[in-house]
């Protein structure tokens, strides 16, 4: 999972899921949801947030 993997993710979530995916992001990594949006939208992610963020996908895919 890579940077532009995230995103491609978040694309593919209906509306309501997002908003929780960005909460859970947001929560993981120690950030504000509006702070995770942006970095959502300029797709970047640091070196360190990008397996935390892989692992809350692998779980929500189950």
């Amino acid at each position: 999972m890579d940077e532009l993997g995230i995103n491609s993710y978040y694309e593919t979530l209906p509306r309501g899921e997002k908003d929780s995916f960005v909460r859970d992001v947001a929560e993981a990594i120690g950030q504000s949801t509006s702070n995770v949006r942006l970095k959502m939208k300029n797709s970047r992610w640091g070196k360190t947030e990008v397996p935390i963020i892989a692992e809350i996908i692998e779980k929500r895919e189950g």
